[in-house]
């Protein structure tokens, strides 16, 4: 309900910039009865289809976090089975909508590479998620764990530097006779 609404609000913004675009170019010896260059026609249509992928995307996000927080303070098992499923239906909705938001994000790239760089825009790819994936970004264990990797990759060469200063120590205190050894120099 919200998509069709944030569409038909965006198709509108579209067309009156069109318009009033056409009024301004009117009053400069243009008629104002010019159409629009059927590229550009296509190339707002096409923004304007990804900008509406991109919020039901959001939306599905949304819905998934909402479903999540249900399915964990649901006790019935059978009403958690219908909660599962309808977790499973958002994601695929989700994962179909990041492929078509992808394929256009292509299209517009090869097809319009001027103008996509004249209005400075850059369009993040949008990749499939499953659902444990989409689960486990809601939930408190999955933040521990990316929190967790991401401490282990910064610091693990000070842990290695001691690890390996620890062991120089043990293995000099295992073989203190080695050390006591004299040493032989050559001499002239």
């Amino acid at each position: 309900m919200r998509f069709r609404k944030l569409s038909i609000v965006m198709a509108l913004i579209v067309f009156a910039v069109i318009a009033h675009a056409e009024e301004e170019g009117g009053g400069e010896g243009k008629s104002a009865t010019a159409p629009i260059p059927k590229e550009q026609k296509e190339f707002y249509e096409k923004t304007q289809r990804l900008n509406s992928l991109s919020t039901r995307i959001e939306e599905a996000e949304k819905q998934f976090l909402e479903l999540v927080s249900r399915k964990s303070t649901e006790k019935d098992p059978s009403e958690k089975e219908r909660i599962i499923k309808q977790m499973n239906e958002v994601s695929k909705d989700r994962n179909k909508s990041a492929e078509e938001y992808n394929q256009v994000k292509s299209e517009l790239e090869l097809r319009y590479p001027d103008q996509g760089e004249h209005l400075n825009r850059r369009y993040q790819t949008q990749t499939k998620k499953s659902v444990e994936e989409l689960e486990g970004a809601a939930g408190l264990d999955e933040l521990l764990t990316r929190t967790k990797k991401v401490i282990e990759r910064k610091f693990a060469p000070f842990t290695d530097a001691e690890e390996e200063k620890e062991k120089k120590q043990a293995k000099a205190k295992a073989t203190p006779a080695e050390e006591e050894k004299p040493k032989l120099r050559l001499e002239k």
